[in-house]
């Protein structure tokens, strides 16, 4: 039983230590899906509609 705990600490403290793996690069274009169309004027007159 001792083993045993010695082996899960030891795969735990070597698990836990080592960095992960650097996340991927994007390839190609990088566009908005749905560009949003915004009026400057919407955005004053939003609140006072009713």
């Amino acid at each position: 039983m001792k083993t045993f705990t010695l082996l899960l600490v030891a795969c735990l403290t070597v698990g836990c230590s080592s960095t992960p793996p650097p996340p991927p690069e994007p390839k190609g274009d990088i566009t908005p899906v749905n560009p949003a169309k915004v009026n400057l004027a919407d955005l004053y007159t939003q609140g006072d509609m009713q």
